[in-house]
């Protein structure tokens, strides 16, 4: 199953800081936001990630990689010009064919994902 991080804002409720880089690269401790929420992820299988960007998009991309050292696969999304949620995602509506996670890149939680959507599952087939 495919999780899509949005990591496509401004940040502008950060600023300065957030200038200079990307909110999800803010540190929580020894790690950004993004890190730890790609390590929740992995723990929870869900190793296919695809991170939309925008502002600041490369220093996230160049951070991460191809997600290879964290034990997961990323690919990226860039946008161009801000398009909020629905337009970041219409921009890869084609890899989206079946159910898919999406997570803001900025927002830490305790949340089993893994649960999540085993109870999207059981509904949709209710």
């Amino acid at each position: 199953m495919k999780t899509v991080i949005l990591a496509g804002g401004k940040g502008t409720r950060l600023r300065p800081y957030t200038t200079v880089f990307p909110k999800p690269l803010m540190p929580i401790g020894d790690k950004p936001i993004l890190e730890v929420i790609i390590h929740q992820l992995r723990s929870q299988n869900l190793k296919d990630i695809i991170i939309t960007v925008g502002h600041l998009g490369e220093l996230i991309m160049n951070f991460f990689g191809d997600g290879r050292q964290l034990g997961v696969n990323i690919k990226y999304s860039k946008e161009d010009q801000p398009l909020g949620t629905a337009g970041g995602l219409s921009l890869i509506k084609e890899e989206l064919k079946e159910t898919f996670l999406m997570v803001n890149g900025d927002t830490l939680t305790t949340l089993n994902f893994s649960k999540l959507i085993n109870y999207h599952k059981k509904m949709i087939n209710f």
